[in-house]
């Protein structure tokens, strides 16, 4: 049977590498800290399955589903609803969406033949390898107590909201990404997740994140397929 995960998110691709985004990669790593006076370790830069791509398949005009081959497990990414834009703290704008992934550490008969053919190496057959460098800080929401506080990012919390810098390349093309996922995705995570987004980006001040540059993962991969 396959794990399943449902989450909240918003994400921006912003052209070319982290390195190009010098504002960006300076505040995401050295931005204050949310709702604790702790002093947190800078978050870690690592790159993806030693150095190993995530490989898509690129459904042409499906938006709404992402299918991956990662650290031998076949992943699909659905769209559950579509949430519309979002204003956040700083006047960032973003596209808000509720996903779930499936992960098949064996393979059903059933998908099989997808599996063997995002394994292929020509690009030409549909699928596209993207390599990841990332930079991750967690915030733990506390429904109890109505807080949200930012905790070292090696510990690993039930509810809460993970931010993620990206450096990703496909081919020689580099881009970077933003990314908030608030986790487990129900009923009651709406509002903290607004209210933690709205808060870790509030510092953000020397750029601003539009609605045009918001793109779930399939959005910005169907830039790489004809």
């Amino acid at each position: 049977m396959p794990t399943a995960i449902a989450t909240c998110e918003v994400r921006w691709f912003l052209e070319g590498p982290v390195s190009a985004h010098p504002a960006l990669r300076h505040w995401f790593e050295s931005g204050s800290s949310i709702g604790t006076t702790s002093t947190l370790p800078p978050p870690e830069w690592k790159g993806r399955l030693g150095g190993r791509p995530d490989r898509y398949l690129v459904l042409p005009g499906a938006m709404d589903m992402g299918v991956k081959w990662r650290e031998g497990e076949l992943q699909i990414k659905g769209r559950v609803e579509e949430l519309g834009a979002q204003r956040f703290g700083g006047g960032h704008i973003g596209f808000v969406e509720r996903w779930c992934k499936w992960s098949y550490a064996h393979i059903p008969s059933s998908l099989q033949s997808m599996q063997m053919q995002m394994q292929m190496t020509e690009e030409s057959k549909g699928s596209v390898d993207v390599h990841k460098t990332r930079a991750l800080r967690t915030l733990l929401i506390d429904d109890a107590a109505g807080t949200i506080r930012e905790v070292d990012a090696s510990v690993q919390v039930t509810r809460g909201i993970n931010a993620e810098l990206t450096d990703v390349r496909v081919g020689d093309a580099g881009w970077c990404s933003l990314a908030l996922e608030a986790f487990p995705d129900d009923a009651a995570l709406r509002e903290p997740f607004l209210r933690g987004v709205s808060q870790f980006l509030s510092s953000l001040d020397r750029m601003v994140l539009t609605s045009e540059i918001s793109l779930s993962y399939p959005g910005w991969l169907s830039k790489f397929v004809p």
